[in-house]
């Protein structure tokens, strides 16, 4: 995978917030930030998704279908995790 980083518009704003994102196989990895009081669930729509967040040793593969709720502020770093496309889609809301 391309450790490339390129910084996309998913940080997520106060509010409610639904986005839909394409990761292409083997592209750069996206940077999403959660500031503090901010949470975002994210759930796998097609492909497996790869995701780590700064500072954290284990990364987290989840295949299509799955969620995973974003709640510790910081820098995520998310993509396609495998030879296919992933397509994710966020809600965010205020905690």
């Amino acid at each position: 995978m391309d450790n490339t980083l390129t910084r996309t518009d998913i940080t997520p704003e106060p509010g409610s917030l639904c986005k839909q994102l394409k990761l292409p196989a083997n592209a750069a990895s996206q940077l999403l930030q959660l500031r503090c009081g901010q949470s975002l669930l994210v759930q796998v729509s097609q492909g497996w998704l790869w995701l780590t967040r700064d500072g954290e040793l284990d990364d987290i593969i989840l295949p299509p279908g799955s969620r995973l709720q974003l709640q510790e502020p910081g820098n995520y770093r998310l993509g396609a995790f495998g030879p296919a496309d992933a397509a994710v889609t966020s809600w965010s809301a205020p905690r």
